[in-house]
């Protein structure tokens, strides 16, 4: 391809020294409402081969443009993409966690002693002997440190 290009190049400045250095004569050009008259051949090939540049520069940035363009899309989906495989990652770890810390509470909860608050409905009995009489009796003793 780039041999291909190099070539129309060449064959284009020829063609173009052809144009400007071969014709001599004068013309006149009728375009827009405006006539231009004694105007060189060379000099209407010139302007011919100026707003063809121009064209070609133009359709030139806006394929470059939307390449960029498609390019910056492209990315951007990428990393959107990226983002939600991520989170998607984190959420299933989340609930994996969840998971783990409630087994780890169940496990704690059925490895430790019951312990009994003065609300609860079960209250142990212990038979208490009182000194004094050596009588005893049977009523409700409360845990260590709860009155």
């Amino acid at each position: 391809m780039v041999v291909l290009g190099l070539l129309l190049v060449i064959l284009a400045v020829a063609v173009a020294a052809a144009v400007i250095f071969g014709s001599g004569g004068t013309t006149t050009l009728d375009t827009l409402g405006v006539s231009i008259t004694n105007l060189h051949v060379a000099e209407l090939f010139l302007a011919g081969a100026a707003a063809a540049t121009l064209l070609l520069l133009g359709l030139w940035m806006m394929t470059t443009s939307a390449a960029r363009k498609r390019r910056k899309a492209r990315a951007h989906r990428e990393s959107e993409r990226s983002l939600e495989r991520e989170r998607e990652s984190l959420a299933t770890q989340k609930s994996d966690l969840q998971a783990n810390l409630e087994q780890e509470r169940q496990a704690n909860l059925a490895a430790r002693p019951q312990r009994m608050d003065r609300d609860d409905e079960h209250v142990v009995r212990d038979e208490v002997i009182d000194v004094r009489d050596g009588a005893s009796s049977d009523r409700p003793v409360r845990p260590e440190g709860r009155s």
